[in-house]
């Protein structure tokens, strides 16, 4: 998880540096609005019915279960966590970490070119 984060945010640094001041000033400023929004739309009960109706029917629950590891569990025995397969989410998190490495070593060189 260590490695999946250093390599994101690597990766999130190197594309901001392509952008000037001001553009960099918005992008934040999106991503800041974005959060507060998500998270304040989330504690509202609507939404969040909404929110889980709109994953159960793109079918993204098994697509989690899988990339989370937790295949099997029973929707009335969320609290157990007894057949948590940890190698699903670490294969998951270093294919994710060697292909941002390779966006940001794409965005290095073109840094490079660039000087």
């Amino acid at each position: 998880m260590m490695l999946f984060l250093i390599v994101f945010f690597n990766t999130f640094g190197s594309l901001m540096s392509l952008f000037n001041r001001m553009v960099k000033f918005f992008i934040y400023l999106l991503l800041i609005g974005l959060t507060v929004s998500f998270f304040i739309g989330i504690a509202h009960e609507g939404f969040y019915e909404y929110f889980v109706r709109i994953m159960d029917n793109l079918h993204a629950v098994s697509i989690f279960k899988f990339i989370s590891g937790f295949n099997t569990i029973d929707i009335d025995q969320r609290h157990s966590l007894a057949n948590a397969n940890p190698i699903n989410p670490i294969l998951t998190l270093l294919i994710f970490s060697s292909i941002l490495s390779c966006i940001s070593y794409k965005i290095t060189k073109l840094q490079q070119v660039n000087r």
